[in-house]
C-alpha cells in the first residue's frame, strides 16, 4: 500500500545496494513538510555524510536519495558506502525509530528501521542496544531533525488515504534491535 503525499509535502528515501543473499535491496524513508527540491536533497545528503554514514556498514553503498510527493519525483545519484567497518547484524536486523503525532490512532503513529548501522559489538544476545552507542545513534536522529528544521520542516507521517499528513511532535529511538521481514508482493 503506498502513500498519498499532498504538494507541499515530501518522502525522502533512502536506497541501498543489495547486501542480502536473497537480494532484497533495503531501504528507509522520512516524511517532511518539504515539497521535493534539491535544496532537500543537498540537506539529507549533507545529513548522510556528517551523520548517517560515520554509522553505516561499509558493507552498505547509498544509492541515491529520492524525494517524491504525487506531483513530482527527483532523486540524487549517491554512490557512497558506510563508513564503519565491523561485523554487523544480519541484514534484516535495524534500529527502529518510532514517530508519534498530537493525533491518537495507528494511522497517526509511525516508524522507521534504519538498516546497516548495528554493529554486533554492541548488541547484547537479547537484542538489546549498549547505552553509550545508543546514545551515539540518537544524537543522529537529533541531527536528522534539525536538517529538516533548517528549511523550515518538520518530519510528519504520512498516510495511505487522502488528508493530511500528521505533523510528528516525538521522535524516539527504541533500546533494542526490530527485525524487517522481507516483503512478499502478491
Amino acid at each position: 500500500m503506498g502513500y498519498v503525499i499532498p504538494a507541499g509535502f515530501s518522502r525522502v528515501s533512502f536506497d541501498y545496494t543489495s547486501i542480502s543473499p536473497l537480494g532484497s535491496q533495503p531501504s528507509w524513508g522520512i516524511g517532511v513538510d518539504v515539497p521535493p527540491s534539491d535544496g532537500l536533497l543537498d540537506v539529507m545528503q549533507e545529513w548522510w555524510n556528517d551523520d548517517l554514514r560515520t554509522a553505516t556498514d561499509v558493507d552498505y553503498t547509498l544509492i541515491r536519495i529520492e524525494a517524491r510527493n504525487d506531483f513530482i519525483a527527483i532523486e540524487r545519484p549517491v554512490g557512497e558506502a558506510g563508513a564503519l567497518s565491523a561485523t554487523f547484524c544480519s541484514p534484516q536486523v535495524a534500529l527502529l525509530t518510532s514517530l508519534t503525532s498530537p493525533a491518537v490512532g495507528r494511522a497517526n503513529r509511525g516508524r522507521m528501521y534504519w538498516p546497516g548501522v548495528l554493529p554486533e559489538l554492541y548488541v547484547t544476545s537479547q537484542g538489546v542496544i549498549e547505552p553509550t552507542f545508543a546514545a551515539g545513534l540518537r544524537t543522529k536522529i537529533e541531527h536528522l531533525v534539525d536538517a529538516v528544521a533548517s528549511l523550515d520542516g518538520s518530519l510528519v507521517i504520512l498516510h495511505s488515504v487522502e488528508g493530511v499528513p500528521s505533523p510528528v511532535t516525538n521522535v524516539t529511538m527504541q533500546g533494542q534491535v526490530a527485525t524487517q521481514r522481507r516483503r512478499m508482493r502478491r
